[in-house]
Parts: structure tokens; sequence; C-alpha cells
């Protein structure tokens, strides 16, 4: 972890933010301000059977293929999101984890 209270990490030398979602959930969300400097995005996301796998995401490739946010409370003109087939189509799989 980069410091207390954040989802910044350094993996393998790489700046990259841990992004969670559960099995219903189609859509991740990192701040325009956090891409600027992390090199990319941990996907954990859950499976049918409890478990989650974990893709990582080059920050090139989610800036290529995020959207803003609908959302128009305080992350309006913020965020941007990326479909979880996103992570699944151009993410490389790191590995599954039970929590």
């Amino acid at each position: 972890m980069v410091r207390n209270g954040s989802n910044e990490v350094v993996y393998k030398n790489d700046r990259a933010v841990i992004k969670g979602a559960r099995i219903a959930t189609t859509k991740v969300g990192v701040s325009y301000k956090m891409l600027e400097h992390i090199d990319a995005v941990l996907g954990a996301f859950e499976n049918s059977n409890g478990t989650y796998r974990i893709i990582r995401l080059s920050a090139k490739d989610y800036k290529a293929s995020m959207k803003p946010t609908r959302s128009k409370g305080p992350s309006a003109n913020r965020v941007g999101t990326v479909d979880v087939a996103v992570f699944d189509q151009r993410g490389v799989n790191i590995g599954t984890v039970r929590v």
C-alpha cells in the first residue's frame, strides 16, 4: 500500500489502484486525477463460486476504454468508468483469491 486509507499500491514496480466488484457489478471507476500517476488498474472481480479473479489492466488501456461516469453527484466530471468485460478481454489475469 502506498499510504494508509488509500487503495493505491506498488505491484511489481508499477503504481496501481485496486478496484473491487461483486458479481452483479458491471463497471469500475477511477478518478481522472488518479489515472495521471498510475501505471495500471488491478480489478478484483467476484466469481460465482465466491472467489475473486485479479486482473491487471494498463492505465493506457483503461483510458482508451473509459467513459465518463453517469453520476450527477460528487464524482460527476471526475471519474471515468470501464466495463468489467474490458478487463476480461484486454487485461492480464494475475490469479484467483478466496476471501
